[in-house]
């Protein structure tokens, strides 16, 4: 199964996207730059990210064998 990586400008905005997956009760994995979530929710946390105005960067969809290719969400 594949996840997606959003990416942010900031770590700033990063972590705020990941409180707004969060309190929308979204699992998502925060690193430095970006937030990770599940295939399943990639499509949900485009939406609920682009709702509060979030500043990301890139979307994109990562495989099980580390290949990353851009989204369109």
């Amino acid at each position: 199964m594949f996840s997606y990586l959003f990416t942010f400008r900031s770590q700033t905005a990063a972590q705020s996207g990941r409180r707004i997956l969060y309190e929308a009760g979204l699992w998502s994995l925060g690193c430095t730059w970006g937030v990770y979530v599940e295939g399943a929710d990639g499509v949900h946390a485009a939406q609920l990210l682009r709702a509060w105005s979030s500043p990301v960067s890139g979307a994109y969809r990562v495989h099980p064998n580390g290949f990353l290719e851009k989204a369109q969400l």
